[in-house]
Formats: structure tokens, sequence, C-alpha cells
């Protein structure tokens, strides 16, 4: 979620891009839901702020008349854009952008379940750190645990989220090792041992079945059904796998 343009151009509100291609019905659907529920959250706190909820449908995007009327009833306005073609997840969201006069922006996977605390965390992070103009979400899984990015994050966030013991300059890292070490090793051999060995006792054998799994995977890729599926994709049709099945 960022800020879209400097305090005083634009419409104190909120605009959300969703790029699809070929989405789930269900999954888009329930994300649209999950939006209208955490703007009516927005409004208890955020009574003036406006919804602007943008479908940027580069490519089969089904009838979703009843799901943007569903959010049109909280008191969102709805669009799609369509017609320019796969242009890609970033130039979608562009396109969207480009059409925004809104404060706030926010880019919106179709397959996410917002929280419904989403929109008052962010402005209110937003409005109380006039100096930050961009943030990424803390994804979770269903059970809630967090689903990592693929990005490195400063010391004090993985401390915080649990990643490492501690966090100390660099200069004194071997010493706070050592410490950790020291602790480690006043505690019983045997039970250490043991420790160390459970660790990975219950996927120790998964090493085997990768190496297969990569081995079938790489006799796969040279077949000719493999091939199709490849071909079908360029060609932007449906593949026929089953002419090629022995």
């Amino acid at each position: 979620m960022n800020t879209t343009r400097e305090p005083g151009n634009e419409i104190e509100g909120l605009s959300v891009s969703v790029v699809v291609y070929r989405p789930d019905v269900q999954q888009l659907a329930q994300t649209l839901q999950s939006l209208a529920a955490a703007f009516d959250a927005f409004k208890g706190t955020h009574p003036a702020f406006t919804l602007d909820v943008c479908l940027v449908d580069n490519g089969g995007l089904p009838d979703m008349t009843a799901a943007l009327d569903a959010l049109r009833a909280h008191g969102a306005t709805c669009s799609v854009i369509a017609g320019q073609g796969n242009v890609g997840y970033g130039r979608g969201h562009n396109l969207a952008i480009g059409r925004a006069a809104s404060r706030y922006h926010l880019v919106l996977n179709p397959d996410i379940d917002l929280d419904a605390n989403a929109f008052i965390r962010a402005v209110e992070f937003f409005e109380d750190h006039p100096d930050v103009g961009l943030l990424t979400p803390r994804i979770g899984d269903e059970d809630g645990h967090i689903q990592y990015l693929c990005r490195r994050y400063p010391a004090s966030e993985a401390l915080a989220m649990g990643l490492v013991n501690a966090v100390v300059p660099h200069e004194q890292l071997d010493a706070e090792v050592q410490k950790w070490c020291d602790e480690i090793m006043e505690k019983s051999p045997t039970a250490i041992a043991i420790a160390k060995r459970s660790f990975n006792m219950d996927t120790a054998h998964q090493a085997g079945i990768a190496g297969m799994g990569m081995y079938a995977l790489k006799l796969y890729y040279d077949t000719e059904e493999s091939k199709e599926g490849v071909k079908a994709f360029q060609e932007k049709r449906k593949p026929e796998f089953r002419k090629y099945a022995k």
C-alpha cells in the first residue's frame, strides 16, 4: 500500500487495483468480500474516506457483476479496465494507478483475504509516519503463520519475528555466538546429542524421495506430453495431453 501523491493534491480516499488473468471466480469473490469488510471497519474511524476499486482484466475475467454490486453496496466505486490484452502484472496495476486520484493506493492480489483492520492499521501508520510512502503486508497462511517474502529483513524485524535470538553490532558477533555456545555446552551432552539428531529425524528420508522426484521430472520434460503443455501455453490454447499418454 502506498501514498499516490503529495498531500493536498488528491481525494481523501482509498483506491485499490486487482490485476487478474483467468481468475478463480470463487477466490476473487472472496477477496472482494474481505475488501468490503475491511472498508466497513475503516469507515468507523475515517468516515469521510471513499473507496475506488479497479479490476484490471488481462484476459479471461468472467462476469463479476454480482460481486462488484455487492462491493458497491458497501459504498465503493467499482470499474473494470479491459481490452489491453495480457500486459502483465506490473503494467496492469500501472493502468489503474494512472487513473487513481486517491490519497492512498493498495495493490491487491486476487487471492488475498484482507484482515478486517488492514486499512485502519495501514492508514494510521501513514498518518503517524509522514516520511513513509510505501508499506508491504504481513502475509499469513490459514493457520495465521507468517509467510515470508523472498527478501531480506532488517535485523530488528527479524528479531521481532523470532527469526534470530539476538541482534548485536558486527564487532560483537563472535562474542555473542560464544556466549550462546557456552550456555548450550553447560547442558547435558547426551540431551544435546539427542536433540541434534531429532531435528531432522522426521524428514531425513525425504532426500531420497526428492532425488527420485527430480529425476522423474527431468525424464518428463523430454516427453512429447510435456512439450505439448509448453506449446499450448505459447499458442494460448487448451493443451491436448491425452493424445500423448501411453
